[in-house]
Parts: structure tokens; sequence; C-alpha cells
């Protein structure tokens, strides 16, 4: 039998939040769309969970979570003349990193 690595790791990558919103006055018509800046937590938790079972079912005991960020930029205006641009970053992974269990864990 091959002996198990000390450490493995397992990744993570959410999908940014989608939002639905009524575009329009007379003409009404929904629109969808991804929030660039937001992540959906549910689906984060969600694959978070999956990630430390997979780790326990092979045999590793998770020992730490290193955040995976993603940035991006949008312009910005006032009254309809261009600001600039604003920098932000968003948490939208994780890898997850996990050590061989001991004979007495």
């Amino acid at each position: 039998m091959e002996a198990k690595p000390k450490f493995l790791s397992a990744w993570i990558l959410a999908p940014f939040e989608t939002v639905e919103f009524t575009d329009g006055v007379v003409f009404k018509k929904q629109k969808v769309f991804e929030a660039t800046r937001q992540v959906d937590l549910q689906e984060f938790a969600d694959k978070l969970i999956t990630a430390y079972e997979r780790l326990d079912e092979e045999g590793y005991n998770p020992i730490s979570v290193i955040p995976v960020n993603t940035g991006s930029m949008e312009f910005t205006t006032s009254g309809g003349n261009p600001v600039g641009e604003v920098g932000y970053s968003v948490t939208r992974g994780a890898v997850v990193m996990g050590q061989l269990k001991s004979e007495s864990d």
C-alpha cells in the first residue's frame, strides 16, 4: 500500500451573487445579472463544508483555510461626468489544507 502524503489541499470557488431587478417604467422588463462585488455566501459555506468532509473522509484533519481573493475595478461618475476608478477585492474562494490524521485521532 502506498503511503498517503502528510498534507492534502482542497480548494473551492463560489459564484457571484445573482441579482434580479425590474427595469423600465412603462415597458417593464425583468433583468438578471451577476453582482461582481457580492459572493453567494450560502454556496460558499456549502462548498467549504464539502471540502472539510472530503478531507475527513480521506483521513485528514483540516488545519488551515487560506482565502482566495479576486480584484476588479469600476469607473465612477458624478452627475454624468467621469470621476475615476474604484478598485475592490472580494473573497471568492478558499484553499483548505489538511494534515494526515495520526493513529490516535
